[in-house]
């Protein structure tokens, strides 16, 4: 059920009709009317209650690992002058 709209200062304190429709009282879609916040509760005693938790965006950014140094590596090709 959506209630209130909140486009601008729209006095609209229910959206009446279908909600693929606009409002029959201000002509706002249903987009700009609050959805009603009850509409999780239960009427059930042991069903939980809704917990909502804002989540934070965040961009993901890869780290490399640590890398130890390579060992010193001895040359395997003759040093000096080639013979012609």
């Amino acid at each position: 059920m959506r209630f209130e709209c909140e486009f601008s200062n729209c006095s609209c304190c229910k959206h009446v009709g279908h909600p693929d429709t606009p409002c029959g009282i201000c002509g706002h879609g249903a987009c700009w009317h609050r959805l009603d916040i009850s509409q999780f509760d239960s009427p059930r005693d042991s069903a939980h209650k809704p917990r909502y938790i804002p989540l934070a965006i965040a961009i993901f950014v890869p780290t490399l690992p640590q890398v130890p140094p390579l060992p010193e590596i001895t040359p395997r090709f003759c040093r000096g002058e080639l013979p012609v």
